[in-house]
């Protein structure tokens, strides 16, 4: 009693936390005054039905706030938390924590207030969760138990004509073409007069030209007939052809495309003589090495794709970091096709000044003759092929400044 008093003294002190003690209690199916209430599975959404107890945030006994969360509940959509609305006591739990479905509505804890003496606790009983589902309308048995209404005798019945195969024509439930329209208006004659044969007892302009007598009285019939025997294909006289041997492919196979970025080798035989006549003394490798610098001083720009990160520059319209390759050549000594040595006879035939039966087909490399060499991608040979004509171009013909 005493507890009773307390809490309605502070719902009248208190009226915006009365407001909220009556929100919390809402749910619960126990009047306010009462010493213990039961905590139902509240309804978190208007659609939902029931729910799973994820976890209790608080255990028996233990005291709680307004704004403090009591427990997790898991629907099918989402897991939302239940916030206590007023201060209290979990008094006792009936449905643990667990995956199983609880229905809205159903007892799952009791609730006390705050200064009630839980070991003189009562705990209500648990009240009968309401049935969501309407009751059955109660079914009409004056409306089945009526029969129908005898139908109407006064008209005498007559053989159905549509079951007949005579020619007597019937009313027609189609509309006229504006062909046949123009017929049976020139005629005199309406569609009950004319039986047809299209699909349906649909009249066709041929029926009502076989009515007037112009054509013969079965040729729509007949035409009707061929028509709907062309309209499935015939295919009982069609065999499969044999299959055919494959026979070889006389096309040379399709030539490999190159990767643009692989490494090819270019290569152009340079003379070397005019250098070492015109500096003698000095080493040939410098002269090279001079030669390699002009050349790749004046190079048309790289056709290699520029990176990521060049594009991304250009986008944000900062300076390119991207340099142009720069080649260095390997050089050895220049070797034409390998030729078989002249045999004695060939040499006293030069002696004495004779033709010699054999046709010559030696071929003598000349001196300080090399060959340059670069490595580049494929889609760069245009450029390599220019910086080696550059290369020949100083160690054969512009030997001073190099």
């Amino acid at each position: 009693m005493s507890s009773a008093l307390r809490s309605s003294t502070r719902r009248l002190l208190h009226p915006a936390r009365a407001w909220r003690y009556a929100t919390v209690r809402g749910i619960s199916s126990t009047a306010c005054t009462c010493k213990a209430q039961n905590f139902t599975m509240p309804a978190l959404s208007p659609t939902m039905t029931e729910g799973s107890i994820s976890a209790w945030r608080i255990n028996e006994g233990d005291k709680f706030s307004a704004g403090d969360v009591i427990l997790e509940v898991e629907t099918d959509k989402a897991q939302m938390d239940v916030e206590a609305q007023d201060d209290g006591i979990l008094a006792k739990i009936f449905v643990p924590a667990s995956k199983d479905q609880v229905q809205v509505g159903t007892r799952i804890a009791v609730l006390a207030d705050i200064d009630d003496d839980l070991s003189s606790l009562e705990i209500p009983a648990e009240q009968p969760v309401a049935s969501s589902s309407p009751p059955p309308e109660p079914q009409s048995s004056a409306a089945e138990s009526t029969p129908p209404p005898p139908q109407s005798s006064s008209a005498p019945s007559e053989p159905d004509s549509s079951s007949s195969h005579d020619n007597k024509p019937r009313k027609n439930p189609f509309v006229a073409s504006p062909g046949i329209a123009l017929l049976l208006h020139t005629h005199g004659l309406e569609m009950s007069d004319v039986k047809g044969t299209g699909p349906g007892g649909r009249v066709l302009k041929g029926d009502v030209l076989a009515h007037l007598g112009k054509i013969p009285t079965d040729k729509p019939r007949s035409l009707a007939a061929e028509i709907a025997s062309l309209a499935k294909l015939d295919l009982s006289n069609i065999k499969p052809a044999a299959a055919k041997p494959a026979a070889a492919s006389k096309r040379p196979a399709a030539p490999t495309k190159l990767d643009p970025l692989q490494l090819v080798e270019v290569s152009l035989p340079i003379s070397l003589a005019k250098v070492t006549a015109v500096a003698p003394d000095a080493p040939v490798a410098d002269a090279i090495a001079r030669a390699v610098a002009f050349a790749n001083a004046g190079l048309p720009p790289s056709k290699i794709p520029p990176s990521p990160h060049d594009l991304f520059d250009e986008v944000l319209g900062l300076p390119s970091a991207r340099k142009q390759p720069r080649y260095t050549v390997t050089s050895a000594e220049y070797r034409p096709a390998a030729v078989a040595a002249p045999s004695p006879a060939e040499l006293f035939d030069e002696v004495i000044g004779a033709k010699s039966a054999r046709a010559r087909n030696a071929v003598v490399a000349p001196v300080g003759l090399r060959e340059f060499k670069v490595q580049v991608p494929a889609v760069d040979r245009d450029r390599a092929e220019f910086f080696l004509a550059k290369v020949k171009f100083s160690l054969e013909g512009d030997v001073e400044k190099v």
